[in-house]
């Protein structure tokens, strides 16, 4: 169908002239160069798939947006729950910590080890040998 129309408007624009030289005015204004015989050729509207290529750019960009975003939130959120892992962890082994040095500093009490030898029956050496003289010979 466009074929035919852009045939059948080069027709009648080739007809104008010589309609208009036998009449005797000699040439067709410039302003009516698009009417013939009483008809608008002149295109008004523009076609649908034009507005559908202004605005596909404007659509990808936004669905990239759009992705980015919700990957930006997914990193967000992963990172909140590695972060409230790492924060259990880190008071679990302060309580632990706390524990042991308290353990620490009850086993290392005298009195505690007195106990602890007696239950072992373990007294006091009845001689103490210095090591460190006879290291020290060849």
């Amino acid at each position: 169908m466009r074929r035919s129309w852009a045939r059948q408007r080069a027709r009648l624009f080739e007809a104008a002239p010589a309609a208009a030289t036998a009449s005797g005015t000699g040439a067709v204004s410039r302003s009516a160069d698009h009417l013939v015989m009483g008809r608008d050729f002149k295109r008004t509207r523009r076609s649908r798939r034009s507005n559908l290529w202004t605005w596909t750019p404007a659509l990808a960009g936004a669905v990239i947006a759009a992705l980015f975003l919700v990957s930006l939130r997914s990193s967000i959120l992963r990172v909140s729950y590695e972060l409230a892992d790492a924060l259990k962890m880190e008071t679990e082994l302060l309580e632990r910590q706390r524990t042991l040095s308290v353990e620490v500093g009850a086993l290392r009490n005298p009195k505690v080890l007195q106990g602890r030898a007696s239950n072992l029956d373990l007294g006091r050496p009845e001689r103490v040998l210095d090591l460190t003289e006879t290291i020290r010979t060849p």
